[in-house]
């Protein structure tokens, strides 16, 4: 069964793709990552800086500090099921430099005109209070639910939908989104049990949140300028592919080479560029090497999955990435084979390691 997830106030359609999904592996070539920013916009728009996304904390730092609220009572007072929201908003922040989710303290608000008039641009207020709420606000409604947007768009659920998310926008800059899950579906939040999973759709609609869209519904020709991570080509189903395509396929609570790319794009932080300076080179191996099988801080300690430790995955997004800028997206010619790539660097911590024994 292939049910549709559901954004920007209309139905995105989509059949389900075929081939089962594969893990991260340190000998098998992942498939060509791939990503579309929200709306689809141009080529011509993304390098002029038209993605849209979250402005960074100031003009003096690329940190974009943000906070979630999720519903007292999600789904009918579900087990587990905010908990299982709050996972996947630390799903998206673990791999990232850049990003930071924290929970506000306060239940969600709902984007209206009339909280928008009566608490302000940029209210942040207890339950009950007018005002936009938590950067991002999740919550659930039945499935007769709909509401029209301050842009004057109409979102609301239809027998198809799990779930959308209705952004809002000021200047193109994204200031903040509210999340609907649709209680008319069996939900479940607990291993091998029936129902759809709300971690996983969850982790989807962050995605939007963020600034990602579906990449197996690129229209046709659209061809845009897409980072590191490469073009999303029209119908791309790779097997593997992103949390961010259409439909639901079952339980997947981890995020792809695709998903971390399109996030890299929009707020810098290539993955396997531990010390941020736009490039995955030696340098960054350096860092890897020197704490690979250690207990990871994060990121500059070559945590790029953020599993909290520095291992043979974090090695395998290192090979994959090599020569690869958050300036200049990858150039196929100058990437190495992911087979010789773990070659190249399995000799250098094999190096390292015999240089911190001696």
């Amino acid at each position: 069964m292939s049910t549709e997830w559901f954004r920007g106030g209309r139905r995105d359609r989509s059949s389900a793709f075929s081939g089962a999904v594969l893990g991260l592996s340190c000998l098998v070539a992942a498939p060509a990552a791939a990503f579309v920013p929200l709306g689809f916009p141009a080529d011509d728009v993304i390098q002029a800086g038209g993605a849209k996304r979250w402005a960074a904390d100031s003009d003096a730092e690329t940190a974009v500090s943000l906070t979630y609220s999720v519903q007292e009572g999600l789904l009918g007072g579900l087990p587990g099921a905010a908990e299982a929201a709050a996972r996947a908003f630390d799903s998206w922040a673990s791999v990232s430099p850049t990003v930071s989710f924290d929970a506000a303290g306060y239940a969600p608000t709902e984007n209206t005109l009339l909280n928008w008039i009566s608490g302000g641009f940029g209210y942040e207020g207890e339950p009950g209070v007018a005002g936009i709420g938590a950067s991002v606000d999740v919550m659930s409604r039945p499935g007769d639910f709909s509401f029209t947007a301050l842009n004057n768009q109409v979102y609301g659920f239809d027998a198809g939908s799990l779930a959308f998310a209705a952004p809002v926008f000021v200047s193109g800059t994204i200031v903040s989104v509210d999340i609907y899950l649709n209680e008319a579906w069996n939900w479940t939040a607990e291993d091998g049990q029936p129902g759809f999973d709300v971690e996983t759709v969850v982790l989807h609609e962050i995605g939007h949140a963020l600034g990602l869209d579906h990449p197996d519904q690129a229209p046709v020709n659209y061809d845009p300028y897409a980072g590191f991570a490469g073009v999303a080509e029209p119908g791309y189903e790779a097997p593997g592919a992103s949390i961010m395509n259409s439909t639901y396929q079952g339980v997947r609570r981890s995020l792809t080479d695709d998903d971390v790319g399109g996030l890299a794009f929009l707020y810098g932080g290539v993955p396997g560029d531990a010390n941020l300076d736009g490039t995955v080179d030696l340098v960054d191996f350096g860092n890897l090497a020197k704490d690979f099988g250690q207990p990871s801080v994060g990121w500059s300690d070559g945590d790029f999955d953020g599993n909290g430790l520095t291992d043979l995955l974090d090695l395998d997004i290192f090979a994959q990435n090599f020569n690869a800028s958050v300036f200049i997206g990858i150039d196929p010619g100058a990437v190495p084979e992911p087979s010789a790539g773990m070659f190249f660097a399995a000799v250098g911590l094999f190096v390292a390691r015999r240089r911190r024994l001696a």
